[in-house]
């Protein structure tokens, strides 16, 4: 399979097939073009084998090297939970002193009894994320992260519109203490 793969990407130009110039430009950090952003969501299942397929078939047509590209956003919500191991019963120092570093990144947050939930573009949670283990790193010998994702292309403000939507279902506020 990665023999496959590497052939793919190594003979697919970017003007050759949509669904291996998105994988390509993607993993090269470059933007995809329409027509490959189009046929990417088109598929459910994005593999070596789909972009092999599509690199071998002649029936598909080129795309022009003038077509515009595109800026894909990542938008996710990422919630975390930092532990420093060790540290004692009561980690809320730790958790102030993360809530700081969130604070100063300028993402969206919301700081709940569990964890934090942090908005933004995938590599910038995950920064900030990363610079919280760092520190509270600092003064600890061990460290655990729980994390979840939820990735949304194109959706923000979800940390409130999640749970707006959840509201307007019950045909009012959820309950809150």
């Amino acid at each position: 399979m990665y023999t496959t793969w590497n052939r793919v990407m190594q003979d697919s130009r970017p003007s050759t097939c949509p669904i291996a110039e998105v994988i390509a430009s993607t993993l090269s950090g470059s933007s995809p073009t329409i027509e490959g952003l189009r046929a990417f969501a088109a598929n459910d299942s994005i593999a070596a084998s789909t972009a092999e397929r599509c690199h071998a078939s002649k029936s598909v047509k080129r795309t022009p090297q003038t077509t515009p590209r595109v800026r894909v956003e990542h938008m996710v919500l990422l919630e975390m939970s930092i532990t420093p191991l060790g540290a004692g019963e009561s980690v809320s120092r730790y958790v102030a002193e993360c809530v700081e570093i969130i604070d100063g990144s300028g993402l969206d947050y919301e700081l709940h009894a569990m964890g934090t939930i942090v908005e933004g573009e995938l590599d910038q949670v995950l920064d900030v994320m990363r610079r919280c283990i760092e520190h509270v790193a600092q003064h600890s010998d061990r460290v655990t992260c729980a994390a979840k994702l939820d990735f949304r292309r194109g959706h923000t403000g979800r940390i409130r519109s999640k749970v707006a939507s959840v509201e307007q279902k019950l045909g009012r506020a959820a309950r809150k203490r």
